[in-house]
């Protein structure tokens, strides 16, 4: 049975601003209330955020103004903005990839790579459903640049139809893809290269290799061995980029909703073990994992998950932008405290930018590359390469 919605007894804003008062909240004056109430609404405003200020007795802590629920939706509106324009390249990117191996692999035509039996075949009836979908989208949309291209070419190339779907569709149709193309998927956007001058599949190859110690080499007999063994351990690669996937999916849709961040979490968790070769224990430790769920499925997992899959560029940027958030609500020792509770009340720890800039990035990996051939004397030292 279905709950029924809790009405309120007050029906002005000026019933509403005594009612906050009796809680003990100080409002600096009923006008100033008034007009927040107006402009923000009671439930985004008050009801939002009452409960990380509420005694046990359901009162406001003592000194607690409306200001303080102001900043709260201040900070969180603003961190939304951020956040949500990074999930939006993140969704370019990973689109990008996509498109690159289906044309690849199957064409550009719509007979060639909207085929469903050409995923894969565990999933077919998953593939008619997804590409009947997808199918739609391509034939009958109005939107542009599908349309344009229906109408003006012979054909619909994936990254025009991808333009047009939602990071959920693009999602279900990842999902389907045969093994091929999720390998170069998930390793265009994990950042695994190590040496930009090999070619993808070498990189790729490079990386499935160093999955495996000397120590086992010398005692697998057969390549079927070999290969079954660096197929199970990319997988565990493959599932992680799927949670960080699944991720960004909920908390882009959460942002784009205007939901609030606060004790936010999503049902699919990150793997830690493979989640470690890109983020050690200065971004978080193994206690911090599993006693308090810190980069498990919580906003702090989200940051961790775009600062990995995000390109070289936008994941200093993002750093760069969370620094200027932060800035902007720590000028006076008043916002700083309200700050640092708005971080307790998001489960980020207060350093939580430095730890985010430990982790591996592509910038990272091709800094040390350019180091490392530096010093033995292979390449250059030039900048401009990146």
């Amino acid at each position: 049975m279905s709950k029924k919605i809790k009405r309120t007894k007050f029906s002005t804003y000026s019933e509403m601003v005594d009612n906050l008062m009796q809680k003990n909240l100080s409002l600096g004056s009923k006008r100033l209330a008034i007009g927040l109430l107006k402009s923000h609404g009671y439930y985004n405003l008050i009801n939002r955020y009452k409960h990380e200020f509420y005694t046990d007795r359901n009162m406001y802590q003592e000194d607690t103004s409306i200001m303080d629920l102001y900043l709260f939706h201040r900070m969180e509106d603003d961190l939304r903005n951020i956040l949500f324009r990074f999930t939006i390249n993140f969704e370019q990117r990973f689109k990008e990839s996509m498109s690159y191996t289906l044309a690849q692999n199957f064409g550009i035509y719509e007979a060639d790579y909207l085929d469903p039996l050409k995923y894969k075949k565990n999933k077919r009836n998953k593939a008619i459903s997804i590409m009947g979908e997808i199918c739609d989208i391509a034939f009958n949309t109005s939107n542009n640049p599908t349309q344009y291209y229906r109408k003006n070419y012979d054909s619909i190339p994936p990254w025009i139809l991808l333009s047009n779907t939602s990071l959920g569709q693009a999602r279900m149709w990842f999902s389907i893809f045969p093994t091929k193309s999720t390998d170069y998927v998930v390793s265009q956007l994990l950042p695994i290269h190590k040496y930009h001058y090999f070619t993808d599949a070498d990189n790729l190859y490079e990386f499935k290799d160093s999955l495996i110690s000397y120590e086992e080499l010398d005692k697998i007999k057969t390549d079927e061995e070999y290969n079954r063994i660096t197929r199970e351990r990319f997988n565990l690669y493959i599932d992680l980029f799927k949670a960080m996937l699944n991720i960004i999916h909920v908390f882009r849709n959460t942002l784009a909703h205007g939901n609030r961040l606060i004790h936010f979490t999503v049902k699919r968790s990150l793997n830690l073990k493979p989640l470690r070769h890109f983020a050690n224990t200065d971004v978080f430790t193994d206690k911090e994992y599993y006693k308090e769920n810190l980069s498990k499925n919580d906003l702090f997992a989200f940051m961790v998950s775009l600062m990995i899959l995000l390109d070289k560029y936008d994941s200093l940027y993002l750093l760069d932008q969370l620094m200027s958030w932060k800035d902007r609500n720590s000028k006076d020792p008043k916002m700083e405290l309200s700050f640092k509770k708005f971080l307790k009340s998001c489960n980020l720890p207060l350093n939580f930018i430095e730890r985010l800039s430990h982790i591996s990035t592509e910038k990272v990996y091709q800094e040390n590359n350019q180091r490392k051939l530096t010093e033995l004397g292979l390449y250059p030292e030039d900048r401009s390469f990146y």
